[in-house]
């Protein structure tokens, strides 16, 4: 595996930060990777998270929705982090919390609708 690529920006970009080379991989053959969901309460969100958990990813949900977020991460057995995608600020404590409670950040589906 090639090392990531250098992308300026701060945490956020560092964090989710992928070789090129590796980007099919990770989402062909989750198993024993972090994957980040945002959106991750319902529809699409939910249904890429129990597909990456059930293929052996540690997924971290993100969404706004508490309830249904923290149910979603109980069902695919991840985290669940609340955050608002759309505020900047946010990222910064989702970061914190996939670098404290896992180190890395292997893949990231941004499905989060934002208006």
């Amino acid at each position: 595996m090639s090392e990531p690529a250098e992308i300026p920006g701060g945490p956020v970009a560092e964090a989710v930060a992928v070789s090129a080379t590796d980007v099919g991989g990770a989402m062909d053959h989750p198993s024993g990777r972090v994957a980040l969901v945002t959106g991750a309460a319902s529809g699409i969100g939910l249904a890429s998270s129990q597909a990456l958990a059930g293929r052996g990813a540690t997924v971290v949900l993100v969404d706004v929705t508490d309830g249904a977020g923290s149910e979603a991460a109980s069902e695919v057995g991840g985290c669940f982090v609340h955050a608002d995608v759309s505020d900047p600020r946010a990222w910064d404590e989702v970061v914190d919390h996939v670098r404290q409670h896992h180190g890395r950040l292997d893949v990231a589906h941004l499905n989060a609708g934002v208006s």
